[in-house]
This record gives structure tokens, C-alpha cells and sequence, in this order.
């Protein structure tokens, strides 16, 4: 039998589900039927071996008579001890057939219905802890370590962009989506209001302080020498809008989606091309974009 379904809000101890009891109840009073008959048996060779005892001291019976009783008590206390642990297991399994809440929380998921078999360890209900909301994320491997030492974490709802909260990172998954080739990330909501819902859209927001200062270009810009080392195009003006191009190593601090965070390489004030870098050469001449007649742009 199930008493819940999907949406419902359930409190710790709520009863969920309760398999059919009949079977467990039968087997219940078995088990307290066999743990009477081994008290019943214990007590018996527990009188023996007393009476058993007192003829020893009076060698009216011999010493290994004796020992036969004593041995009998100790196989009934074994036996008594075997009854009371049997006892103990049936009365937990005849209480595995009541599926109860284990804390409060909302029903997201229903895999068992009424009448069904279900096996031991089957999954019937999922229960989704509403104390700690969390955004579920996937991080391509290049900004994995960025999300490790991020300095801020915030998060903003699609459906209240006004608000917004701060996150931690809960867990970051060991390995890689076998399709998607990205790692799937789990951020816990700090603080979160009440009209955050299970399953809204949200935007998840990484900050991280980086030591000096750094030039943010964009991606076009950089380009790649024959060694992999990234460089940039730097605009050297002959005093007009015309000029010669000249190519500069830099450090990347930083890839971003569309952008790309430059370290060390570049001085305040330099012009850096940011498009057709992969057609320049060493020295040549070219034109800043704004001097060029809008006829012959895109040539």
C-alpha cells in the first residue's frame, strides 16, 4: 500500500508505504513460540544441574553423570540465546514492512505502486530534503580548478532575478560525464527563501580574486605560435591611423567562454588587434577600423 504521491510535503516519521504484514506477523509468533519453548528448556536444565549438583556432593551420583547435565545446560542457555537473537531479527524485518519517513521533506519521485512485488533494497519513493536546496551544475574540466578556488559563489533564480544567494560548493563529481565529457557539480544554497522551488532554472555565478592586475580580451584575440605559446598582436601607430603590428608573448591568467584574462605581457595603453590575427604578419602595415571607408570594410 502507498499513502503519498509526488508534490506531497511529509513530516519525519510520516508513513509512506507498508508492505503486506501477514507473512512477517506468522513469522513473529514463530519466533516467539521457539524463544518459549528454549526459556522452557533453559529452566528445566537449569533445576537439573542445581539438583544434579547437591547428589555430586553427596556421591550419590559420579562426576562425569554430573558433567552430562552440566553440558545439557549449556547447550539450553545457547539455544535460549540463538531463540532471543531470532526473536530480535523477525521483529525488525516485520518492522521493515512499514516505510516511514526518516525527516521532512517533499515526494519527487514514486517508483512502486500499489499491489506491486518489490524486492529488498528496491527503490519505492524518493524523498527530496527541502532544508538544504542545492543547484546542479556541469563544469567542463578547463574551469574545474577555478571552481575549486573560488573566492564567491552566487546564485540568482530565473524566476526572481532581483534575489540573489550565496552557495558552497557541496560535491564535485570524480569523473567525467561519459556524453557530455563535463563534471557534474552540486552547489548548496545558503540561506535560501521559501519561494525557492525544486526544480527552478538558476544561474550560478563564480567569483575568484587573482593577485596583480589583469587585461580581460577578447577570445579572437589571442593567437597561438607554432609552440602553443598565446600571444597578441600589439598596434604600433605611425602617428596617423595607420600603423605596423608587432607579435607579443603574453601569460594567460585565465579562459573564459568568450573572453580571455591576460597576466603578465601587456602594458596600459597598447592597442592589441582582436580580429584577423590569424591573417597578420611580423610588420605589417594595417589600419585602425574607424579610418577605413565603409566601402572597403570586410576586404
Amino acid at each position: 500500500e502507498r499513502y503519498v504521491d509526488v508534490g506531497d510535503e511529509v513530516t519525519a516519521d510520516t508513513l509512506l508505504a507498508k508492505l503486506d504484514p501477514q507473512d512477517y506477523q506468522l513469522r513473529l509468533l514463530e519466533a516467539e513460540a521457539e524463544l518459549a519453548a528454549a526459556q522452557a528448556i533453559s529452566r528445566k536444565a537449569a533445576a537439573d544441574l542445581e539438583r544434579y549438583a547437591t547428589l555430586l556432593k553427596r556421591k550419590l551420583i559420579s562426576k562425569s553423570d554430573y558433567q552430562d547435565f552440566a553440558n545439557a545446560y549449556a547447550v539450553a542457555r545457547a539455544r535460549l540465546r540463538q531463540a532471543e537473537a531470532q526473536l530480535e531479527v523477525t521483529r525488525n524485518q516485520a518492522g521493515y514492512t512499514l516505510l516511514r519517513a526518516d525527516r521532512a521533506g517533499v515526494i519527487t519521485a514514486v517508483e512502486a505502486e500499489s499491489g506491486q512485488v518489490v524486492a529488498a533494497g528496491q527503490t519505492v519513493l524518493r524523498l527530496a530534503d527541502t532544508k538544504e536546496k542545492e543547484v546542479a551544475i556541469s563544469i567542463p574540466e578547463n574551469r574545474l580548478e577555478g571552481l575549486r578556488r573560488a573566492d564567491e559563489i552566487t546564485i540568482t533564480l530565473w524566476a526572481d532575478p532581483d534575489a540573489s544567494y550565496r552557495g558552497r560548493i557541496r560535491e564535485i563529481s570524480p569523473g567525467a560525464d561519459p556524453v557530455t565529457r563535463t563534471y557534474n557539480v552540486r552547489v548548496s544554497l545558503l540561506q535560501a527563501a521559501p519561494n525557492v522551488q525544486l526544480g527552478m532554472t538558476a544561474t550560478v555565478t563564480v567569483r575568484r580574486r587573482m593577485a596583480g592586475e589583469v587585461a580581460r580580451l577578447p577570445l579572437p584575440a589571442l593567437y597561438l605560435r607554432k609552440a602553443g605559446q598565446p600571444a597578441l598582436w600589439l598596434f604600433e601607430s605611425d602617428g596617423g591611423a595607420s600603423g605596423r603590428v608587432f607579435l607579443v608573448p603574453v601569460e594567460v591568467a585565465e579562459y573564459r567562454r568568450d573572453a580571455v584574462l591576460i597576466r603578465s605581457g601587456l602594458k596600459s595603453g597598447q592597442r592589441v588587434v582582436v580580429a584577423g590575427v590569424h591573417k597578420l604578419h611580423e610588420g605589417q602595415r594595417v589600419r585602425l577600423m574607424e579610418s577605413v571607408p565603409d566601402d572597403e570594410r570586410g576586404i
